[in-house]
């Protein structure tokens, strides 16, 4: 921000950047769970392993905002 409180000139750029870096992170941080749930559970108990994983990023999001 700028001292007279307007945006700076690279914020827009900088708050784009950063959405498409956690963007990514989340689609990897999915895939992953996904992954190594089946690996561990098979396709009998990986969704109840997918959940609770689910549910720990969740609970985290909750308590960052």
């Amino acid at each position: 921000m700028n001292p007279d409180g307007s945006i700076s000139a690279d914020e827009d750029a900088g708050r784009e950047a950063l959405l498409r870096e956690v963007e990514n992170t989340i689609y990897d941080l999915i895939q992953t769970v996904q992954m190594r749930a089946d690996e561990i559970g098979g396709s009998f108990r990986s969704p109840g392993i997918r959940a609770q994983a689910f549910k720990l990023i969740a609970d985290a999001i909750h308590e960052a905002r």
